[in-house]
């Protein structure tokens, strides 16, 4: 799940996704490793700016998701594409 939102003068998305992936497994908590999955998913690209806020949600089933903030833009500045 992705959110695309805007707060004073900075365009950013937030991705959702659990902690422990089907796929490849549990996902440290390391900004360079959430930054490489995101681009694996296609969420970014390569080769661009990307400057990453991370954080851990524990819903109430014990499922970890992270929460992952992007920021996209900055008044007149473009720092990255990212893609919901």
């Amino acid at each position: 799940m992705a959110k695309l939102w805007y707060s004073e003068d900075t365009t950013c998305v937030t991705y959702y996704f659990p902690v422990d992936d089907p796929v490849t497994g549990i996902i440290p908590k390391d900004k360079k490793i959430i930054k490489k999955y995101l681009i694996n998913e296609e969420k970014l690209r390569k080769h661009e700016t990307h400057y990453l806020d991370v954080s851990v949600l524990k819903k109430e089933n014990g499922i970890e998701i992270y929460s992952v903030t992007v920021a996209v833009a900055c008044e007149d500045d473009r720092y990255c594409e990212a893609y919901l």
